[in-house]
Protein backbone atom coordinates (compact mmCIF):
# COMPACT_ATOMS: atom_id res chain seq x y z
CA UNK A 1 0.00 0.00 0.00
CA UNK A 2 1.37 3.22 -1.10
CA UNK A 3 0.04 5.95 1.18
CA UNK A 4 0.51 9.34 -0.78
CA UNK A 5 -0.69 12.24 1.94
CA UNK A 6 -1.48 12.04 5.65
CA UNK A 7 -2.23 14.39 8.28
CA UNK A 8 -4.33 12.41 10.85
CA UNK A 9 -2.53 11.19 14.00
CA UNK A 10 -2.15 7.58 13.30
CA UNK A 11 -1.82 5.45 10.08
CA UNK A 12 -5.01 3.82 8.71
CA UNK A 13 -5.18 0.63 7.05
CA UNK A 14 -6.63 -0.40 4.08
CA UNK A 15 -6.70 -4.32 2.74
CA UNK A 16 -6.44 -5.78 0.69
CA UNK A 17 -4.57 -4.11 -1.51
CA UNK A 18 -5.33 -5.29 -4.37
CA UNK A 19 -8.65 -6.02 -3.74
CA UNK A 20 -11.27 -7.64 -6.25
CA UNK A 21 -14.06 -5.22 -5.04
CA UNK A 22 -14.56 -5.01 -1.31
CA UNK A 23 -12.01 -2.65 0.73
CA UNK A 24 -11.83 -2.70 4.26
CA UNK A 25 -10.41 0.62 6.12
CA UNK A 26 -9.78 0.57 9.54
CA UNK A 27 -9.80 4.14 11.21
CA UNK A 28 -8.53 3.28 14.74
CA UNK A 29 -10.05 5.61 16.00
CA UNK A 30 -13.68 6.46 16.20
CA UNK A 31 -14.52 9.58 14.01
CA UNK A 32 -17.74 11.22 14.28
CA UNK A 33 -17.94 12.37 10.62
CA UNK A 34 -14.97 10.77 7.85
CA UNK A 35 -15.90 10.94 4.10
CA UNK A 36 -14.31 8.45 1.57
CA UNK A 37 -13.47 9.58 -2.19
CA UNK A 38 -12.04 7.23 -4.71
CA UNK A 39 -10.52 8.18 -8.15
CA UNK A 40 -9.63 7.14 -10.95
CA UNK A 41 -5.97 7.58 -12.53
CA UNK A 42 -7.59 10.51 -14.34
CA UNK A 43 -9.20 12.16 -11.94
CA UNK A 44 -12.73 11.02 -12.13
CA UNK A 45 -14.84 10.79 -8.80
CA UNK A 46 -16.06 7.15 -9.03
CA UNK A 47 -17.22 6.67 -5.16
CA UNK A 48 -18.27 9.41 -2.30
CA UNK A 49 -19.50 8.90 0.51
CA UNK A 50 -19.97 10.03 4.00
CA UNK A 51 -19.65 7.61 7.47
CA UNK A 52 -20.48 8.68 10.79
CA UNK A 53 -19.64 7.25 14.12
CA UNK A 54 -17.45 4.09 12.23
CA UNK A 55 -13.97 2.58 12.75
CA UNK A 56 -14.07 0.29 10.55
CA UNK A 57 -15.40 1.24 6.88
CA UNK A 58 -16.35 -1.91 4.27
CA UNK A 59 -16.49 -0.19 0.41
CA UNK A 60 -17.56 -1.88 -2.80
CA UNK A 61 -15.71 -0.28 -5.61
CA UNK A 62 -17.96 0.25 -8.08
CA UNK A 63 -15.59 0.28 -11.42
CA UNK A 64 -13.19 -2.05 -13.27
CA UNK A 65 -9.80 -3.05 -12.97
CA UNK A 66 -7.29 -0.59 -12.74
CA UNK A 67 -5.55 1.42 -9.88
CA UNK A 68 -7.26 4.03 -8.19
CA UNK A 69 -6.96 7.03 -5.09
CA UNK A 70 -8.74 6.49 -2.19
CA UNK A 71 -8.68 9.43 -0.20
CA UNK A 72 -10.26 9.63 3.63
CA UNK A 73 -11.39 13.07 5.39
CA UNK A 74 -11.92 14.48 8.30
CA UNK A 75 -12.24 17.92 8.97
CA UNK A 76 -8.39 18.97 7.56
CA UNK A 77 -7.33 15.86 8.16
CA UNK A 78 -6.29 13.62 5.13
CA UNK A 79 -5.09 10.26 4.30
CA UNK A 80 -4.51 8.95 0.62
CA UNK A 81 -3.59 5.74 -1.18
CA UNK A 82 -3.17 3.85 -4.46
CA UNK A 83 -5.32 1.15 -4.74
CA UNK A 84 -5.33 -1.64 -7.13
CA UNK A 85 -8.75 -3.48 -8.45
CA UNK A 86 -8.73 -6.82 -9.68
CA UNK A 87 -11.46 -7.45 -11.93
CA UNK A 88 -11.99 -11.38 -12.62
Amino acid sequence: VNILENSFENTLIVYPNPTTGVTNIELGSNYANVTVNIRNLIGQDVFKESYRNSTILKINIPETSGLYFIEVAYFNKIQTWFLGYVDF
